[in-house]
């Protein structure tokens, strides 16, 4: 019996972490980035994503830190 439970704890687990990458491919394709979910990661198409950054400096230089 919990061995059942188990497996569909792991199934509904799945599931939501797929609706999640979904939102997260999709809020970047309504920004023109062209992004797909593929098992449990996303794949982007760096082109435009690089021609955004270097066009944008606020996200250019978004992951420098202090030094």
């Amino acid at each position: 019996m919990m061995q059942k439970l188990m497996v569909r704890a792991e199934a509904i687990a799945r599931a939501a972490q797929r609706r999640r990458l979904e939102e997260i491919a999709g809020g970047l394709r309504r920004q023109s980035v062209q992004a797909e979910v593929d098992g449990d990661s996303i794949v982007v198409s760096a082109g435009r994503l690089i021609q955004r950054w270097l066009g944008d400096p606020q996200l250019r230089f978004a992951g420098r830190g202090g030094a």
